[in-house]
């Protein structure tokens, strides 16, 4: 369990004045079975209900229900619920239906809570939405992430989500302008950090879907590649291995095609995209050959 610090509210000597708080009245054991809410004016002990726009409910041990300004908030130390810990696990290990089970019984109830795991269990609920395609529940949550969450260094993940329901729902000119913006900070550097490498993956392989599906064929291709070539993450290169052996295949280039798709084949045999794209690759390959061959005589020739 954390001791979360507000960023926004936060002032130096605070420290002292929480520390002697949670001290305080029962001592450490006692403090650290509880929620712990602290203001500029006193610690309030017991157990977060849940975040309203009016501010934290709080219920206090025999006392009832109050509700905390969440503006008034220094610092606060909320254990994660059972249900948000095991969705977000679950979600981590690639559980999409068990995350969104356990996420959409209480993510909203949290929502605005300056804690990891309300910002994480909120972003998740709404990728697993996106994973099922259920895009209004997907849209909801990354809206919400961002109102509530507008600073966060996942927000440009929430971003994401939103440009992809654009892509999905054929509103290809906005999606184009939302991740091109959202592209932006990447074309400027080589190799950004390592931790922003699946975002800027995430950005030009969806560019190339909206580009590949408005028949902007080269156009396209050159998202794909630079996916390839400068944000190798391991989730999204498949992705744009397969995209990119369909366009080169669309484009007549079928050893290209059978490069990539060879490259998806043997590197990732158990992939759903290595399967969807066996016939193409086997199809690329032979025509690959038969370019190869009639090019041969042709060179002879004085």
């Amino acid at each position: 369990m954390q001791f979360i610090n507000r960023r926004r509210l936060f002032r130096s000597g605070s420290a002292a004045v929480w520390a002697a708080a949670l001290l305080s009245a029962a001592g450490v054991a006692g403090a650290l079975a509880e929620d712990v809410v602290v203001t500029r004016q006193q610690t309030y002990r017991g157990s977060v209900k849940s975040v309203t726009a009016d501010g934290i409910q709080f219920e206090l041990p025999g006392k009832g229900m109050i509700t905390i300004p969440r503006a008034a908030v220094t610092q606060m130390r909320v254990a994660a619920p059972p249900a948000v810990t095991r969705g977000i696990a679950a979600y981590e290990h690639g559980n999409i239906r068990e995350a969104r089970q356990n996420l959409d019984r209480v993510v909203f109830q949290y929502q605005g809570l300056d804690v990891d795991w309300a910002e994480k269990g909120l972003l998740y609920f709404g990728r697993a939405c996106l994973h099922d395609s259920e895009l209004p529940a997907a849209a909801k949550a990354f809206e919400a992430f961002l109102k509530s969450y507008p600073e966060s260094g996942l927000a440009v993940d929430a971003r994401l989500g939103l440009a992809e329901i654009e892509l999905l729902n054929k509103n290809y000119e906005k999606a184009l302008a939302d991740l091109r913006e959202l592209a932006a900070p990447f074309d400027a550097q080589l190799k950004p950090p390592a931790e922003q490498i699946p975002y800027a993956a995430a950005a030009y392989l969806n560019i190339g879907r909206a580009l590949e599906a408005q028949q902007q064929l080269p156009e396209a291709l050159e998202a794909y590649l630079r996916v390839i070539a400068l944000y190798p993450d391991q989730k999204l290169y498949p992705a744009a291995l397969y995209h990119a052996g369909l366009v080169f295949n669309a484009l007549d280039q079928f050893d290209k095609a059978e490069r990539m798709l060879n490259e998806l084949n043997d590197n990732y045999p158990d992939h759903d995209l290595a399967k969807q794209a066996e016939p193409v690759r086997l199809a690329a390959g032979a025509r690959a050959r038969e370019q190869a061959a009639a090019e041969k005589p042709a060179a002879a020739q004085p």
